[in-house]
């Protein structure tokens, strides 16, 4: 993997050594006279795979800096010192550094990582130094088969990569088997039924959209119309831009989708947007969230016989989590009577 991503860069190389990988690069002296000269910096990065995701994000601001002239060894040297502590603390702010390295740091994504991460990373032990042991004894504070174990696992899994942290053997079990409660989906009928009694407004309008298109809660307000009756999501920080078809006709000519009444949300973070829309739900007693809808139409999908891939791009999402997400909601009622058509269209060629 090094060589692949030295091929990318001009000014800087990665080089490991033992487990640690290290910047090298012709730079200035670190204080008084002299010339340039090769010099390492120690990036804290283990390696790893992700570890060296994590170092080429490293380089490439090196790069950067060198190019435009911006280098400075206070900005280096800091990072070096961090990583010399060795704690859970330093390795948990390395970590963070690194991650936003290799990625765009926007609203909508800080989010996502306080959830994913920075929950679990804040209950370490800061103080400490990062060791199995520490990540073993915090991990085990949680209940087995919760939500917090499972994140705090994911969380501490992907630091400890990080850092070139060995696991112990039973770290795998640790993670437990949590399953969350399933979520309520309406039936046509229901759906049609809530539909007609929502006083008329853009929150009806907004039913009607998720019920028909399936689409996320916060993309109520990222949508285009010119290809109606094929909806355009357009791209947001999460999902690129997509069309998205009604898979009932008759319910966009029946909920009069046309008539376009969006609700006027003015967040551009996501959560925010999809959050405000819950509450209308709750506001106005229909019993379920929008996600409801989304995997009603991830069913729909599969009872009219559309290929998983195209549900899966309509929705907006890859195919395995189409597998995993959505179409576990089938029961055997719905296989029977996706079998029964596949049947009767079999029937009707021969």
């Amino acid at each position: 993997m090094l060589d692949r991503l030295n091929q990318k860069l001009e000014k800087v190389k990665i080089r490991q050594k033992g487990n640690r990988l290290y910047l090298r690069a012709t730079l200035p002296p670190k204080r008084g006279d002299g010339g340039w000269r090769q010099a390492e910096i120690a990036t804290g990065c283990p390696a790893t795979d992700d570890g060296c995701k994590a170092a080429f994000g490293k380089a490439q601001k090196l790069e950067s800096d060198l190019i435009f002239d911006k280098f400075q060894w206070n900005d280096w040297i800091a990072s070096e010192k961090v990583i010399a502590a060795n704690n859970c603390e330093s390795w948990v702010e390395a970590f963070e550094k690194a991650f936003w390295e290799s990625r765009q740091r926007t609203p909508s994504r800080e989010k996502p990582y306080y959830r994913d991460y920075g929950v679990a990373l804040a209950q370490l032990p800061l103080d400490e130094p990062l060791i199995a042991a520490t990540l073993k004894k915090q991990l085990l504070k949680t209940e087995p088969g919760t939500r917090s174990r499972e994140r705090n696992w994911n969380a501490y899994s992907a630091l400890a990569r990080f850092a070139g942290v060995e696991l112990p053997k039973d770290w795998k079990q640790l993670k437990g088997n949590y399953k969350p409660n399933p979520r309520y989906i309406p039936s046509d009928a229901e759906i049609l039924e809530i539909w007609n009694r929502l006083p008329l407004g853009p929150w009806k309008w907004a039913f009607a959209v998720f019920a028909c298109y399936g689409i996320r809660s916060h993309e109520i307000v990222r949508l285009g119309f010119e290809d109606l009756p094929a909806l355009n999501v357009l791209r947001d920080s999460k999902t690129r831009e997509r069309l998205v078809y009604p898979i009932l006709p008759e319910w966009y000519e029946l909920m009069e989708i046309e008539k376009i009444n969006q609700p006027k949300l003015t967040s551009d973070i996501n959560c925010n947007n999809g959050r405000v829309a819950t509450k209308a739900f709750k506001r106005l007693k229909i019993g379920f969230s929008p996600y409801s809808l989304r995997d009603g139409y991830a069913i729909r999908c599969a009872k009219v016989n559309i290929s998983p891939a195209v549900a899966a791009r309509w929705l907006g999402h890859s195919l395995s989590v189409h597998h995993r997400s959505y179409l576990r909601h089938l029961d055997k009622l719905d296989y029977d009577e996706i079998w029964r058509k596949l049947s009767e269209k079999q029937l009707g060629k021969n």
